[in-house]
């Protein structure tokens, strides 16, 4: 297992294994859980470009399980169940709900390697 530096107030998404880095170092792992990792990818991506900007539950799964329909109660609960479930990883208080949508919360510096 590889550690990246990652400095304090930092999360790391990396998009080639599959992980993020917490500001306090910890490692997340979420090779086997693709939607999962695309979801806090597509959140990293929407707060580097837009810090502050939540995106709505059916626009994350519209990204995230793309070509997917579902019913709109089932799409949120999805993105819902996959949202507690990043919390539980350690992101906790990073991802937030705001705005009718998720977001990382504005305070976290993210960075996004290959």
């Amino acid at each position: 297992e590889r550690a990246l530096a990652v400095p304090p107030g930092h999360l790391t998404v990396c998009d080639g294994d599959r992980t993020a880095v917490t500001a306090s170092g910890q490692r997340i792992d979420l090779a086997r859980h693709p939607k999962m990792y695309q979801l806090l990818a597509c959140l990293a991506r929407q707060h580097v470009a837009a810090t502050g900007r939540s995106l709505a539950a059916a626009a994350l799964f519209d990204r995230v399980w793309e070509g997917e329909r579902a019913l709109p109660a089932s799409a949120t609960h999805r993105v819902r169940v996959a949202v507690a479930s990043l919390r539980k990883l350690g992101l906790g208080a990073a991802i937030e709900f705001h705005d009718g949508g998720y977001r990382l919360a504005p305070q976290v510096r993210v960075a996004l390697r290959a």
